[in-house]
């Protein structure tokens, strides 16, 4: 089986999952758990729990490398472009269209009017 946070999935194989050496997250019984606070734990929980079938050994390898290559830096996650904002920016856009004053959207949206402009003109 293999625990993450408060959900159980099933592993690919019980031989696969006596493969793996145990460290703390790991064990011989194919149990990964995962740290709330740890951003490489959540990101492989996420990923197990949409793909079951993913194993822990992949899981183990892919944690692995990613330490090794980002251990101990601090990473920024960047927010995608648009990161949820399109919606409200096309509705800053209809409003202006409509006739609102700058005034008026920088105070609803609680946006300066730099980025109302930048806004509207994207």
């Amino acid at each position: 089986m293999v625990k993450i946070k408060h959900a159980t999935y099933q592993a690919e194989a019980e031989a696969e999952a006596a493969k793996l050496a145990p460290n703390g997250r790991y064990s011989a019984t194919g149990t990964f758990t995962a740290s709330d606070s740890d951003i490489i734990d959540d990101l492989l929980a996420r990923v197990i729990a949409l793909a079951p079938e993913f194993s822990a050994a992949l899981a183990e390898s892919i944690d692995k490398e990613a330490r090794e290559k980002w251990g101990g830096d601090r990473v920024y996650v960047s927010v995608r472009r648009g990161g949820g904002k399109s919606s409200r920016n096309e509705e800053i856009k209809r409003a202006y269209q409509r006739g609102e004053r700058i005034a008026f959207l920088e105070r609803h949206f609680d946006l300066s009017s730099s980025r109302i402009w930048e806004i509207i003109h994207a």
